[in-house]
């Protein structure tokens, strides 16, 4: 198997080289690009379409779909790279260790995990409003109840309450306290783990 070459670069390069590569295929997609002409049969030095040759036409096109192809590959194996290192380089934030997979994967769907803590919030201030509008119609009840009885009566308090296996505020706030030091410091890191960690992409 023929050896092939390889070019060093950081991460930090080789995200600047997946942008520039993307620009031009971007670029190279807008182009218009001379697929096909009308010729006479006898003659295809000239077409009848268009002003370039049978044979300009085909090296053009073909020009066209190798450099197309080139910036493609070259795309695939810088993404390549970085996604193999991304897989097995491991980091450590806010006490936590990730892989760079990982890390930029929580990073992306951090929003996920606030709107959790938001309805984990609403929830316990509703169940709370419950409880508060439970208490005040049974207090009013056993007002109206002693008042309109004829004789002592034993009325026990009817009591509502939470039931919390998870220790909720201790839980809120912990994932809280995780999330925000997650977020203090993921773009630090990962922005140094990029410009020191050096990959190897094929030519």
């Amino acid at each position: 198997m023929k050896n092939e070459k390889k070019h060093e670069m950081t991460i930090t390069e080789a995200l600047v080289q997946v942008k520039i590569i993307e620009e031009k295929l971007e670029k190279i997609g807008g182009e218009t690009v001379v697929t096909h002409g009308l010729f006479n049969k006898h003659d295809k030095t000239t077409g009848l379409s268009t002003n370039m040759s049978a044979t300009a036409i085909t090296d053009n096109l073909k020009s066209y779909h190798d450099k197309v192809n080139a910036y493609v590959k070259r795309l695939a194996r810088i993404k390549g790279a970085i996604a193999l290192s991304n897989a097995t380089s491991s980091l450590l934030i806010n006490d936590t260790e990730y892989t760079v997979y990982e890390a930029i994967s929580r990073k992306n769907n951090i929003q996920l995990e606030k709107h959790i803590i938001h309805n984990m919030v609403s929830n316990w201030n509703h169940d709370e409003d419950d409880i508060t509008r439970a208490k005040r119609t049974n207090a009013e009840n056993q007002s109206t109840a002693m008042a309109s009885a004829t004789t002592d009566i034993d009325m026990k308090p009817f009591e509502v309450e939470i039931i919390d296996p998870m220790d909720y505020h201790t839980k809120v706030s912990d994932i809280t306290s995780d999330i925000d030091g997650f977020m203090a410091t993921v773009d630090y890191t990962l922005n140094i783990h990029n410009a020191t960690t050096v990959i190897s992409v094929d030519e």
